[in-house]
C-alpha cells in the first residue's frame, strides 16, 4: 500500500505532500491539481521501471546523467514538449554569485512511501530536463555535494503496478480493432471510451479465465450480463452487447456507470 507522495517542481506544484491510503479520494475544484498528482505518481512509476531496466544492480556514477525517458513514452501524461512537465516550464535556474552567472537544472523530485508485507519503504527519484523530447531519471540525491549519495531503489517499488486511467467519456456506437500501441496511446490521452471493447476483447483472447470473474462482478454491481466481444473482420470492428431484463443491447446503450 502507498502511504505518501511528495512532489516538487512538477506541473502546478512547487512542493506538496499527499497522504495516501486504501482507498484515497481527491476532491477539489477544477484545475486544482487532482489529475497532476496522479500523473506525478504515473511518472514516478515510469522512472522506477526505466531505472530497473537499465541500471538495476549497477553503479550510477555522477558523471552519468541517468536513464533517458522520452516524453512519448509517457502515455498517461500527454504533452507537446518535455518542458511542460516542469512547474511554470522552468527547467533551468539562473543565479548571480560574485558577479558571475551560474545556471543549474531545476529538478522534478518525486518521493513515494509505502508499506509492503508490513515493511515500510521509501523510493525517491529526480528528473533532469534534457531537451524538448526527453529527460533523465535517477535516484534522488541525499545531499547537495558534488558527488552525492543517492537513495536506493527498493525492490518493493519495482514490484508495484501503477495504472492511471483518465475520466471516461461516452462510448461511440462503433469501435475499430486496435493494436497494443494504439490502445496505450488512447488510454494515456484520456480517450478510454474508444478502447473499452478492445480491452474486453483482449481479455477474452489472451486471458479467458479472467473474463468470467469480470462478468460476475458486473452482474453483481449493475444487474446485467456481458456477452463476449465479437470481432467483425469484414468491417474491422469489435462489437459487444449486454443482457438486461430479457433484452440484448449494444454496450453503447448502457449508462455511464456501467461503461
Amino acid at each position: 500500500m502507498l502511504t505518501k507522495l511528495t512532489i516538487r517542481n512538477f506541473k502546478r506544484f512547487g512542493e506538496v505532500e499527499v497522504e495516501l491510503g486504501n482507498p484515497v479520494v481527491f476532491i477539489g475544484p477544477n484545475n486544482s491539481g487532482k489529475t497532476s498528482a496522479m500523473q506525478a505518481l504515473a511518472l514516478w512509476d515510469v522512472g522506477v521501471k526505466r531505472w530497473n531496466e537499465k541500471r538495476s544492480g549497477k553503479s550510477a556514477p555522477e558523471k552519468r546523467p541517468g536513464v533517458t525517458v522520452n516524453r512519448r513514452d509517457l502515455v498517461a501524461i500527454p504533452h507537446p514538449t518535455a518542458s511542460h512537465l516542469w512547474r511554470d516550464l522552468r527547467t533551468r535556474e539562473i543565479q548571480r554569485i560574485n558577479n558571475h552567472q551560474h545556471t543549474s537544472n531545476v529538478r522534478i523530485d518525486l518521493i513515494v512511501e509505502g508499506i509492503t508485507h508490513n515493511e515500510a519503504w521509501t523510493c525517491g527519484l529526480e528528473f533532469d530536463y534534457a531537451n524538448e523530447e526527453s529527460f533523465y531519471c535517477r535516484p534522488l540525491r541525499l545531499d547537495n555535494s558534488k558527488h552525492p549519495d543517492r537513495m536506493p531503489v527498493p525492490r518493493q517499488a519495482g514490484s508495484l503496478r501503477v495504472v492511471f486511467l483518465p475520466p471516461m467519456s461516452g462510448l461511440s456506437a462503433t469501435e475499430t480493432r486496435l493494436d497494443q500501441g494504439a490502445l496505450n496511446v488512447r488510454i494515456g490521452e484520456g480517450r478510454t471510451a474508444e478502447v473499452l471493447r478492445n480491452l474486453c476483447f483482449q481479455i477474452c483472447q489472451d486471458n479467458l479465465e479472467k473474463w468470467e470473474p469480470l462478468v460476475a462482478k458486473i452482474r453483481e454491481l449493475f444487474g446485467v450480463d456481458l456477452d463476449k466481444p465479437r470481432y467483425i473482420e469484414e468491417r474491422g470492428e469489435i462489437t459487444m452487447k449486454y443482457r438486461e431484463r430479457g433484452s440484448t443491447l449494444d454496450i453503447s446503450a448502457s449508462g455511464r456507470g456501467l461503461q
